[in-house]
């Protein structure tokens, strides 16, 4: 017997909690409607944030998940699906692949 989500008491949990209590090594991903406010390493994030994502940091958090990214530099070629950034790929291979762990939250 599991713990479904409509046993859990509903919590106000923010942006800023959040942030408070990852670490600095964390890539955190920040969605507003669907749309991306932010993307990147936490303390980037904290030095180079816009007035839009200064707004974000007091909402609630609507939904939370880990978002596991798995990446060839051959991505295209491939067929598989585009990482959050393609831009930014290593120049290292760890047997043709990479793995990036994102928090993805939306708020």
């Amino acid at each position: 017997m599991g713990i479904s989500n409509a046993t859990l008491p509903a919590r106000k949990f923010k942006v800023v909690d959040f942030i408070a209590v990852i670490q600095p090594s964390d890539k955190l991903r920040i969605l507003e409607d669907g749309r991306e406010i932010a993307a990147g390493y936490l303390p980037v994030l904290m030095e180079t944030h816009t007035q839009e994502m200064e707004e974000v940091l007091n909402k609630d958090i609507r939904k939370f998940r880990i978002h596991p990214e798995i990446r060839s530099k051959d991505w295209k070629k491939c067929g598989f699906v585009p990482p959050i950034h393609p831009e930014v790929l290593p120049d290292f291979k760890f047997s043709d692949l990479i793995e990036t762990i994102w928090y993805e939250i939306h708020v």
